[in-house]
This record gives C-alpha cells, sequence and structure tokens, in this order.
C-alpha cells in the first residue's frame, strides 16, 4: 500500500526529496540511511495514526535524555511518514549523541524538507526555521574543508575523518569534527595517499591533497623476445645423489613388475584349472542354475587377479626402464668424452618396450 502511494505522489513530493539530496551534497555529507514514509500530505488516516505514537514515544524518550531509544522510534515514525518534524528530532538526538556531522547533515535535509511542505502546511515553517537555527549552532562546532585534489581520476575518492567524499562532492565546503584525522586519498590503479589533518571548530580550509603519481608497470625490454632462461648449475654430487635415486626407484619398479607377473602366471593357472573342471563337469560351458556358482565366481576372482597382476607387472616395467635410463650419466655439454656415458633411447610397440643404445 505505502509503495503504491509513494508511485502516486505528486511532482511536488519528489521535488521534496531531490531538494533534500542537493543540499546535502552541497554540505558534502552523506543522508542519513533511513527510509522514508508517505508524504504528509499523501498519507492515511491509519498511517498518520501510527507515525503520531511512534513520534509521541520517541517524544517521551528525547525527554527523558534516552537519545538512542528515542532515534529509533522518531526514524520508525518516519519511515511511515516522512513529517519533516520526525527528522528534526532525529537530527536532534544525533545532536546530543555527539554526531555532529551526521546531525548537521540531517538538519540541512529538515530545512530543505520543511520548506516545500510549509506551502501545503504553514505549520512547518516553523520546523524550517528551527532546523536552520540548530544547524547553525551545530556548525559551529564542527570544522568545514574544501577538497581538491591534485592528479585525480574520475575513480577517485577522499575520506576525511572515516566519512568518504566521492569526486561530486568537492569543491564545496564539507563538515568534518575538529580535532586530528587523517585525510587518504584512493585511486585504482595507484596506491593510497594518507595526509595528517588537524582542524579547529568553526575553522574553514581548503584541503590541498595528491592523488600520487601512476603505478610504473614493468615492461620487457623486447616484448616479442621471451626472457632468457637460466639453467640452475647443479654439483656432480647432487647428480650423482639423483642418479642413485633413480637407480633405486628402477629397482623398486623392477620388483614390482615381477611380484605382477608372479601374481599373473599363479592366478592365471588357477583360472585355467577352475574352468577345466567346470567344463569337465558339465560337459561344455555351465548353464546359470547348475549348482556350479560358488565355482563360477571363483573362477572369476581368480581370472581378475590374474589380469591386475598383469597390468602391475607391465606398469612395474616400464617404469623400471624409465627410472633406470634417467639414472645413466648424461653427456656432458662441453663436448669432452665422457667414460661410461652411453647413448640410449627407449623404443616401444604395440605390445613391447626396450631399450637401444651403444655401451
Amino acid at each position: 500500500m505505502r509503495k503504491l502511494m509513494l508511485n502516486r505522489a505528486q511532482p511536488r513530493a519528489r521535488a521534496v526529496v531531490a531538494a533534500a539530496l542537493a543540499l546535502v551534497v552541497g554540505l558534502g555529507a552523506t543522508p542519513a540511511a533511513f527510509a522514508a514514509g508517505a508524504t504528509p500530505t499523501q498519507a492515511t488516516p491509519v498511517q498518520r495514526e501510527e507515525a503520531q505514537t511512534r513520534f509521541a514515544h520517541g517524544h517521551d524518550l528525547f525527554a527523558a535524555k534516552k537519545f538512542d531509544e528515542a532515534r529509533d522510534e522518531f526514524e520508525k515514525s518516519y519511515a511511515i511518514v516522512a513529517s519533516p518534524n520526525a527528522l528534526l528530532f532525529l537530527a536532534r538526538c544525533d545532536r546530543e549523541r555527539g554526531k555532529l556531522v551526521a546531525a548537521y547533515a540531517e538538519y540541512g535535509r529538515t530545512v530543505a524538507e520543511a520548506k516545500e511542505h510549509a506551502a501545503d502546511d504553514p505549520r512547518y515553517a516553523k520546523t524550517s526555521e528551527a532546523a536552520s537555527e540548530e544547524r547553525d549552532a551545530v556548525g559551529q562546532q564542527l570544522a568545514f574543508v574544501t577538497i581538491a585534489v591534485d592528479r585525480a581520476t574520475a575513480e577517485t575518492t577522499v575520506t576525511v575523518a572515516g566519512e568518504k567524499f566521492d569526486r561530486a562532492e568537492w569543491g564545496e565546503p564539507v563538515p568534518v569534527a575538529p580535532g586530528k584525522s587523517e585525510a587518504v586519498v584512493t585511486t585504482p590503479g595507484k596506491a593510497d595517499v594518507h595526509q595528517a589533518l588537524e582542524v579547529a571548530a568553526g575553522e574553514h580550509r581548503t584541503l590541498a591533497l595528491d592523488a600520487g603519481p601512476d603505478v610504473a608497470t614493468p615492461q620487457a625490454a623486447n616484448p616479442t623476445t621471451p626472457p632468457p632462461t637460466t639453467k640452475r648449475q647443479t654439483s656432480p654430487e647432487d647428480d650423482a645423489r639423483t642418479r642413485a635415486t633413480l637407480r633405486t626407484g628402477s629397482y623398486v619398479a623392477a620388483g614390482a613388475g615381477v611380484v605382477g607377473f608372479a601374481t599373473f602366471a599363479v592366478f592365471g593357472l588357477m583360472s585355467n584349472a577352475t574352468y577345466n573342471d567346470l567344463s569337465a563337469q558339465c560337459h561344455g560351458p555351465c548353464a546359470p542354475g547348475q549348482g556350479n556358482a560358488s565355482e563360477i565366481s571363483k573362477g572369476k576372482t581368480q581370472q581378475t587377479v590374474a589380469d591386475v597382476g598383469l597390468a602391475v607387472g607391465l606398469v612395474g616395467t616400464a617404469a623400471t626402464v624409465v627410472l633406470f635410463v634417467m639414472s645413466l650419466p648424461t653427456k656432458p655439454e662441453d663436448g669432452k668424452a665422457a667414460s661410461a656415458s652411453p647413448g640410449l633411447s627407449i623404443m616401444a610397440g604395440p605390445t613391447w618396450m626396450g631399450v637401444q643404445g651403444a655401451f
């Protein structure tokens, strides 16, 4: 229901929000992050009653100096009916809570909205006057800086005392809390720039910052030529240890290959024997249901183990050859003859693998 009423709001209601946001941006502060409800002229009787109940409860809490709880009630009232009076008390709560920068921005928003609604309800003129006077009083407790950044890009942002200001907000005085703080210039592709800042209450200053130079991107001397690679030099002792490790690995692989072939032979014979026994019993291939299920299962298991053994034997043999060849001394690069430096190559076919070379 509330959304429907907002969609049907008159151009004047939209002008209220536009004027308020324009004023807040002009002050350089971020608008308060709370939702606005129906405008006072468009609110239903039920909405007005609910908003008034929240407002009255918040007023009682404010009088009791329970500013956190009061602010919550005024915010909920404003979310039902966007009354400038609720917005005024939101600013007052932030003022009493010491959130002067936020209060200053909310006072400015109150002034804009109250002036607009005064055309329909003259009582809001007093709200605008009160907000303007209280904003001026808060402004005396704040400092104002005008941001200017050299070598900035369209994506550069500035954070002053924790408040972030985009580029659209530069060039106008923005309120900051007095005292020591820090300004941080952030630009994508550049290193952040930090600058200490110390301002007094009532002071107006131009904050001159520098976004810094572009981060240099290292380039290759010749983009078309890949950088030369360096070959790590190893000592003869390191080479000997590596070859010894490879040679040991080849022995282990050979042992695994022998075990694999032995397993293939044993279980292959067992599988053949089981097959022959079943053939003799059944006078040919055994049909299902002849009471030989266990023997058939055993035969299949024996054949599977034999197949696995054959695979292990083949892999072990291949690994043995590769590791053994890799463990042999390599030919010197300087062209000098080396003893026991055979030239070997691995040869393989569909059903065999071997080594060819001269010793």
